[in-house]
């Protein structure tokens, strides 16, 4: 029970990560865009 809860958490920590990643990835990408744009 307690390995369940543990694996569920670490599973959901490690899918928060990547999408902050994938978010900030994201984020640079289009300010580049608009930087590049603005030029």
């Amino acid at each position: 029970m307690v390995s369940e809860i543990i694996a569920m958490i670490s599973a959901i920590i490690l899918f928060l990560n990547e999408s902050w990643a994938i978010a900030l990835y994201i984020l640079k990408s289009d300010r580049f865009e608009r930087h590049f744009l603005r030029r």
